[in-house]
């Protein structure tokens, strides 16, 4: 059972269709360094919402590059 203090987590996959990375390092996170201005290593939205939900609306919309790393994630 997932208890009233999960977390609850929202992502509009349709506002970031023109900007795949964006989307990828919001997803999945990214290490210091990894792009310009990348001051500080950041958690995915999946890894914010272990233990709780994450809702993506409108994933069709992602990149199919992006669907298929969604799909090996939860593979």
């Amino acid at each position: 059972m997932i208890s009233n203090e999960a977390p609850y987590i929202v992502l509009n996959c349709a506002d970031y269709a023109n900007n795949p990375e964006l989307v990828s390092s919001m997803l999945f996170g990214y290490v210091k360094g990894a792009y310009t201005g990348a001051d500080e290593a950041k958690d995915g939205l999946l890894k914010q919402a272990n233990g709780g939900y994450l809702f993506l609306d409108e994933v069709h919309r992602l990149s199919s590059e992006n669907q298929e790393k969604l799909f090996s994630f939860m593979d």
